[in-house]
């Protein structure tokens, strides 16, 4: 019975003449996000290794920075690409939430680098054990990530990681680009001509849909 719905659905979308073709494999399309994005992340990891030899201190080890919610829950597909990082490019990953960065986070403030101290310091440790050379935000994107409120530890602990050199995945421009009150701005009559020639938004005004107005 389902076979028969299933066929019947197929050729109401592709045509009653449609007959599948069993070297064309026609089902869920293939997702490599769990290669593309680690392979990615150790692009970046060796280009900063590379760029800053000189004055990254060769005592410490170089990791990637997953920073998460707080108590976090949602670790499965998180975990998944920590593996990867590790089992396919070497590369070490330490988890922290932004509440925890206040104390654990420092930038050398003539260099850039992010360092991540010890916790054999205590909850205030002062030793840097690794430098980040990534920080991939799983948190940050909600105002209740920032319990602490405006310029509360979250925030500080967000703008240590911003103006540090470590590669931010996104860095605060794209992600500010992505929330629904930034992209009503941009859809703005007269905004994004700003940015691009005028064939260029012959081609972008194509796909542009109204944005409703919001409250900020």
């Amino acid at each position: 019975e389902l076979k028969t719905w299933l066929e019947t659905n197929q050729k109401a979308v592709m045509g009653e003449d449609y007959t599948p073709d069993p070297s064309i494999d026609v089902g869920v399309p293939q997702n490599p996000a769990l290669e593309n994005l680690p392979k990615a992340m150790g692009v970046a990891h060796e280009h900063y290794k590379s760029r800053f030899s000189n004055s990254s201190p060769s005592s410490l080890q170089p990791v990637i920075l997953f920073v998460v919610q707080e108590g976090e829950t949602n670790t499965v597909d998180q975990r998944m690409l920590e593996f990867k990082l590790w089992n396919n490019h070497g590369i070490p990953v330490v988890r922290m939430s932004l509440t925890r960065a206040k104390t654990q986070l420092q930038m050398d403030p003539d260099t850039g680098a992010l360092y991540i101290l010890s916790d054999s310091d205590g909850e205030h440790g002062t030793t840097p054990k690794y430098e980040v050379t990534l920080a991939y935000f799983r948190a940050g994107y909600a105002p209740t990530d920032y319990p602490d409120g405006y310029d509360g530890i979250e925030w500080q602990s967000r703008e240590i990681i911003e103006r540090s050199r470590a590669t931010k995945c996104p860095q605060l421009g794209y992600h500010l680009a992505g929330t629904k009150k930034v992209q009503q701005e941009l859809a703005r009559p007269g905004v994004l001509e700003r940015f691009f020639t005028q064939s260029e938004m012959s081609v972008k005004e194509e796909g542009l849909v109204d944005v409703d107005n919001m409250r900020s």
